[in-house]
C-alpha cells in the first residue's frame, strides 16, 4: 500500500492517491481520491492496465508550512509579531484561582493537537491594558505551556511544570508604552511551588532581596505558583513582561503587566486580581522561524551586510597583558550559555582604526568553545578546555583593509590555549613548516602559549 488520505472535515476526506500491490507481478491497484465503485482506498481494484499512462513523481522542500490565520481578536490588536502563531489555550482568569485540585477550565486547550513548534507567545490582558511576549520555545512539550499549576492534570503528564530557564529572542507587544521591543534576552519562571527571592540561575541585574525577574523556586514544597516572563540584559525596559501567581490555594491572585511599581517587581504578595474585572490569558505557538536579531549597532555603522542575522555571544575588551591561565576573561558580554543552537559564527576585531568581520560555517556546536580558549577551566566545554584545529567553509570577510573583503572561501580556524610549533599538522594548502602561519601544530596539552585564530586558503 502506498496512500494518501485526508481527514477532519472540508469538502473531500479520504483517499487522495493509492498504489496498491506492487510486489508481485499482479495487475496492480491505482487511483486518484475515492473509488466510487468498490473500496475507497482503491484496494483489489486490479485496474492498472486501464491506464496507458501511469505516471508518479516524488519531491521535497524546504518552503516553511503556510502559516495558520491569526487569531481574530489578536488581529484587532495590529500586532505585526502574531503573524503565524496557532492558538493552544484561551483563560478567563478566576479571582481566586484554586488549581492545586483541578486544571484550569480553559475555554479553549488545543495541546494535545499541538506536535511541533518553535516559538511561544502569551497574552495577558486586564482591562484596558495588554502585552504580547514571543520568546524561542522553552519546552517541546505544549502541556507544559499553560497554567503551571500544582494538579497532575498540568504538566507532562506525570510531574507539575517546573520551568526555569533563560530564553532568546524575546519580542513584545504591549498597549503600554516602554514594552515595545524586539530581539532581547530574557527568561521564564514557572512553577507551582513557594519561592524565595534568591537569584539562583542567576539572572542580570536581579536582586537576592525582591521578588523579580531572578527567583528560587523552593520545588517541591507548598502551592503559590509562578508563571512570569521576563527581559534583562539590556534595553529600554528590563524585569517583568507579565505576572500571574498565587493561582493554587483559592486566595487572590497577583496579576501584573510590566514591574510593579510599588512592591515587588514580578506582582509576588500584590493580591489584586479582585481590582480588574477583565482578567484573560492566551498561549499560543509557532513554527514559523525565529525572526532574526537585530543587527549589533556598532557592527550596522559599519555597513558590513553579511552581520544579518547574527546575535552578540561575547564582547570583551582585550587588556594588554591577559592572564587567562587562572580565570576566563572578563567579558563585558557572555550570552554563551543561552545559546542552544547556531549555524554560523563570526569574530569582529577592531585595532585602534583598523578592523576585520569574518564569517564561517560553525566549527562546534557549543557556544562557550567560541571564545577565547584560554586555559582556565571556566573556558571550553566545562571540563576541558578549548581545542579546535580544524577546515572551516564558507568564510566570508569584511574589513578596512581593501584586501581583505571577499565571500564563499575555504578557511582553517587554530584555537588552544597551548604552546605550538611551525609544523604544518593538517595539513594547510600553502602552509609552511618553518613559518608560525595558518598551518600549525598544538602541543597539547604542554605550555600555555595559546592561540586564537581565523585563516583562510
Amino acid at each position: 500500500s502506498m496512500q494518501v488520505h485526508v481527514h477532519s472535515g472540508g469538502s473531500h476526506t479520504g483517499t487522495v492517491f493509492a498504489f496498491n500491490r506492487f510486489n508481485d507481478g499482479t495487475v496492480a491497484d491505482l487511483g486518484i481520491g475515492n473509488n466510487p465503485f468498490g473500496h475507497p482506498d482503491w484496494a483489489v481494484a486490479s485496474n492498472a492496465n486501464t491506464y496507458s499512462a501511469r505516471n508518479l513523481k516524488v519531491f521535497v522542500s524546504n518552503t516553511p508550512t503556510p502559516p495558520p490565520p491569526v487569531d481574530p481578536y489578536i488581529a484587532s490588536k495590529n500586532i505585526q509579531d502574531a503573524e503565524g502563531f496557532q492558538l493552544v489555550y484561551a483563560l478567563d482568569i478566576p479571582m481566586n484561582p484554586n488549581y492545586g485540585a483541578a486544571k484550569p477550565n480553559y475555554s479553549v486547550d488545543n495541546s494535545l493537537s499541538i506536535s511541533s513548534f518553535s516559538r511561544v507567545a502569551y497574552y495577558m490582558e486586564l482591562d484596558n491594558y495588554w502585552v504580547w511576549v514571543s520568546i524561542d520555545k522553552p519546552t517541546s512539550d505544549a502541556r507544559q505551556l499553560g497554567v503551571p499549576c500544582l494538579s497532575l492534570d498540568c504538566g507532562n503528564g506525570l510531574f507539575p511544570t517546573l520551568m526555569q530557564k533563560v530564553v532568546t529572542n524575546v519580542n513584545v507587544a504591549s498597549s503600554i508604552g516602554m514594552l515595545n521591543f524586539s530581539g532581547r534576552m530574557g527568561n521564564v519562571e514557572f512553577w507551582p511551588y513557594d519561592y524565595t527571592p534568591f537569584n539562583a540561575l542567576p539572572i542580570p541585574g536581579a536582586s537576592s532581596n525582591k521578588f523579580d525577574s531572578g527567583d528560587q523556586c523552593g520545588s517541591p514544597n507548598g502551592s503559590y505558583g509562578s508563571m512570569q516572563v521576563h527581559v534583562h540584559s539590556g534595553g529600554s525596559h528590563t524585569g517583568t513582561v507579565f505576572a500571574f501567581n498565587r493561582f493554587n490555594d483559592g486566595t487572590v491572585a497577583d496579576l501584573g503587566i510590566g514591574n510593579n511599581p510599588f512592591g515587588h517587581p514580578d506582582w509576588a504578595v500584590a493580591s489584586n486580581a479582585n481590582t480588574y474585572s477583565a482578567r484573560n490569558l492566551k498561549v499560543f505557538v509557532s513554527n514559523t522561524p525565529t525572526p532574526p536579531p537585530p543587527v549589533d549597532p556598532y557592527i550596522a555603522s559599519k555597513n558590513i551586510q553579511d552581520a544579518e542575522g547574527f546575535q552578540l555571544v561575547y564582547a570583551l575588551d582585550i587588556p594588554m597583558n591577559p592572564n587567562y591561565g587562572a580565570a576566563k576573561p572578563n567579558y563585558s558580554v557572555d550570552n554563551s550559555l543561552s545559546i542552544s543552537s547556531f549555524s554560523r559564527v563570526a569574530y569582529y576585531m577592531e585595532l585602534d582604526n583598523y578592523w576585520v568581520w569574518v564569517s564561517i560555517d560553525k566549527p562546534t556546536s557549543d557556544a562557550r568553545q567560541l571564545g577565547v580558549p584560554c586555559l582556565s577551566l571556566d573556558c571550553g566545554n566545562g571540563l576541558f578546555p578549548t581545542l579546535m584545529q580544524k577546515v572551516v567553509t564558507n568564510v566570508n570577510v569584511a574589513s578596512s583593509i581593501g584586501m581583505l573583503n571577499f565571500s564563499g572561501r575555504m578557511g582553517n580556524v587554530e584555537f588552544w590555549p597551548y604552546d605550538y610549533t611551525p609544523f604544518n599538522a593538517l595539513p594547510i594548502p600553502g602552509a609552511s613548516s618553518n613559518k608560525f602561519d595558518s598551518g600549525d601544530q598544538c602541543g597539547s596539552p604542554n605550555g600555555s602559549y595559546g592561540s586564537m585564530q581565523v585563516h583562510v586558503h
